[in-house]
């Protein structure tokens, strides 16, 4: 114990100023990306941390979807935090879904459903991947109406109405086909956007001309549409979620334009 009543006063005032200070808190944001790397991304973010060493950075790859980016700091630190995300949107706006961790499928559908729009899917190559991608989603019924896996040519023929010329000159996988299944899918339940996949996911069954790993989706609307052309590496599950996730990333971007 402090002995002098000068040394006392030191020792209670320091504790007063330390019961005073105000509590430190944890600040953290997470970034969602689409369509760009987390290497396209990186020489940027270098810099961010050594202009802002008190804000740490952590990413994460997703290969579906694309980086999360993971901001924390005290809150002592917090505007540094949100100049970093004003700095990230004004180079990486176009890519951003997100700032507060939202769900990438999750805004997809909200965003169909903000613009009334439903949505069918003809599926070949992912045998269902893309639906189950969709209706992961709670609530999504009234946006989604439902999705055929015409997985083989009869099935094309028909359920979808795929004519036999285009099976037969162009094949299945084919951008043709794609684009004829994105439509005859939208006609059959009637619904604003069709999308379609179909391709090759191996590990047999690819050609000098259609290697393992091609595949062909399209997106059709009744005042848009567009067939993908993709050559992805990987496993058969590996090619069939990259296909299905891609188609989806690809109707977000057409999303943000209309």
């Amino acid at each position: 114990m402090p002995g002098p009543p000068g040394e006392l006063k030191d020792v209670l005032n320091n504790a007063i100023k330390i019961i005073r200070r105000p509590a430190l808190r944890v600040v953290s944001r997470s970034l969602g990306f689409v369509g760009i790397t987390e290497a396209e991304m990186n020489p940027f973010l270098e810099s961010l941390r050594r202009r802002y060493p008190e804000v740490r950075m952590v990413t994460r790859a997703d290969y579906a979807i694309g980086p999360t980016l993971y901001l924390t700091t005290s809150n002592s630190y917090e505007k540094d935090l949100r100049k970093i995300i004003q700095e990230i949107r004004a180079r990486f706006g176009e890519f951003v879904f997100t700032t507060i961790g939202e769900s990438f499928l999750g805004l997809l559908v909200d965003r169909l459903r903000g613009r009334s729009l439903s949505l069918s899917v003809a599926e070949s190559c992912t045998g269902g991947v893309l639906s189950s991608a969709i209706v992961s989603v709670p609530g999504v019924s009234d946006v989604y109406l439902g999705g055929v896996v015409a997985y083989s040519n009869t099935s094309k023929l028909s359920v979808l109405g795929i004519p036999k010329d285009i099976l037969n000159s162009d094949g299945a996988v084919s951008e043709k086909c794609a684009a004829m299944m994105a439509e005859r899918v939208a006609r059959l339940f009637v619904s604003d956007i069709g999308l379609a996949v179909t391709g090759i996911a191996g590990p047999s069954g690819g050609t000098m001309k259609k290697p393992v790993g091609l595949v062909y989706s399209a997106i059709y609307t009744a005042t848009y549409s567009d067939v993908y052309r993709t050559e992805y590496s990987g496993t058969r599950q590996t090619i069939m979620h990259k296909a299905s996730y891609d188609l989806l990333k690809n109707l977000w971007r057409i999303l943000q334009k209309i």
